[in-house]
């Protein structure tokens, strides 16, 4: 074998085992904010939200920004479990967002027990406040904040949001995001108890957090 020839096979084998060692070097401990638009990333964060029939969930950073995390297995992530990812950036629906799709998902640290009684005893602290809190007949008499009880119609159903909208005997109307799955439909007269919000981009109240109970089907 010629010098010539060996010399190429070497140099052909340095430059595959270096392209090996740089395929491997995905940027690490990002944030959402520093996410390139397409390749490799590796992410840690906390899971605030799960879809697991869809295999997907919702991703926090330290800075409090999310991410739709798109995977190809079963999860077995839970809310508040603290998980590293790693995955391929991709195009969200039609292109507007985006999302990783993760090819690998590692939970690092889990709700711990003081977290856990935390939680609970403020979903004790919710259900005894929102207990007491006062009735009203009409949505322009709401407060700003504060429990409310109100009753109405079923006007319009978004189950994907988890909301619906209910309108009053005048005819005005509020969005209310419930507490687990929408058990309504439009039409039917409900009561609704929960918490006065205006978070989404300050347009508005709302009501959040909120449990409903059937009173009356369409008539």
């Amino acid at each position: 074998m010629s010098i010539k020839n060996t010399t190429a096979i070497v140099s052909l084998s340095f430059l595959l085992a270096s392209t090996s060692v740089f395929a491997d070097q995905t940027p690490t401990n990002m944030t959402i904010d520093q996410l390139p638009e397409k390749g490799a990333v590796t992410l840690t964060g906390v899971v605030k939200e799960v879809n697991a029939e869809d295999k997907e969930f919702i991703l926090q950073d330290s800075k409090g920004d999310t991410i739709d995390v798109q995977s190809t297995k079963i999860l077995s992530v839970k809310k508040g479990d603290t998980v590293t990812i790693k995955g391929n950036m991709d195009d969200d629906f039609m292109g507007v967002g985006q999302e990783i799709d993760a090819t690998d998902i590692k939970i690092v640290g889990m709700m711990d027990s003081s977290a856990l009684k935390d939680k609970a005893k403020k979903t004790e602290d919710y259900a005894s406040a929102k207990l007491d809190g006062s009735e009203y007949t009409a949505i322009d008499a709401l407060p700003d904040e504060g429990y409310v009880t109100i009753s109405g119609t079923v006007e319009a159903v978004n189950r994907d949001d988890r909301s619906f909208t209910l309108r009053d005997s005048a005819g005005d109307t509020i969005d209310v995001h419930t507490q687990s799955a929408i058990m309504v439909d439009k039409g039917q007269v409900v009561k609704v108890n929960g918490r006065m919000d205006d978070e989404v981009a300050g347009m508005g109240e709302q009501i959040v957090s909120a449990t409903v109970k059937v009173v009356k089907q369409p008539s």
